[in-house]
């Protein structure tokens, strides 16, 4: 197996330094080495995407030498091993983190993750890795054009609720206004339009065209107000005061 892994990770980088921009797709999370990722990220036209699933190392590496030292040369580190005392809630999210953390040390300074559920429930991330915010804005549209035929949705890790996404013409995007409420909630004196279309592409599966069109949602909606009100990039959207009186339940059922 070690000779086979050698002569991939040679082909993969002689094709990385002599090609120009070059996508490459690495199936296996824990198989692949740290070492062929560092090696891949000196090539600044080369792009990852790594598909991880952290069920093998949350299932057997406790208890197995082998499969621990398995993580460390995949993840560069032991700093993964901490998902050993973390809640079987959390274990999953921690994992995927502490990959994207791996991505960017070796050189891939954006990334981009999904986590995909077929029908069965089973779940696995499509962790992306690229030098460039361009990049990650390209290869997010091409992913929201995936045929939903073949019975996989997405869902983004950062919606509280995680909702499934049918990837459709008109997607849905009660998630991105969920996502978007707590982070506005987090800025004192709101965020202006190009703020938020930044963090949609960077931290979220949306893309930035889909931003404007949730921030009126929610502010017809009466959580956001804007200033001035025709949005714009000198537009700055702030949290709106809660009423004297609410009725919690009402809002959300208006809301989402």
């Amino acid at each position: 197996m070690e000779a086979v892994n050698g002569r991939l990770a040679a082909q993969v980088t002689q094709a990385a330094r002599y090609a120009g921009p070059l996508l490459i797709v690495l199936v296996g999370g824990p198989d692949i080495p740290y070492s062929l990722l560092h090696e891949l990220g000196r090539y600044p036209s080369t792009e990852v995407m790594v598909t991880f699933e952290p069920s093998f190392l949350t299932r057997f590496a406790e208890n197995h030498d082998g499969h621990r030292q398995l993580g460390d040369e995949a993840l560069g580190s032991r700093e993964w091993q901490a998902v050993l005392q973390q809640p079987s809630s959390h274990k999953f999210a921690f994992l995927r983190e502490q990959y994207r953390d791996t991505l960017r040390q070796a050189g891939f300074t954006h990334t981009l993750y999904f986590e995909m559920v077929d029908g069965g429930g089973r779940k696995l991330y499509l962790i992306f890795g690229t030098q460039h915010q361009r990049g990650l804005e390209k290869m997010k549209d091409a992913m929201w054009k995936v045929d939903p035929s073949y019975g996989v949705r997405y869902r983004d890790p950062r919606d509280t609720q995680q909702q499934m996404l049918n990837l459709e013409f008109e997607p849905d995007t009660a998630p991105l206004r969920r996502i978007l409420r707590g982070f506005i909630s987090e800025a004192p004196d709101g965020l202006t339009i190009p703020e938020l279309k930044q963090y949609a592409p960077l931290e979220t599966v949306y893309r930035p065209a889909q931003v404007i069109s949730t921030v009126r949602q929610l502010r017809e909606a009466g959580v956001v107000t804007t200033e001035p009100r025709a949005i714009n990039v000198k537009t700055r959207v702030t949290l709106a005061a809660a009423p004297a009186t609410t009725n919690p339940s009402a809002e959300q059922g208006a809301l989402w």
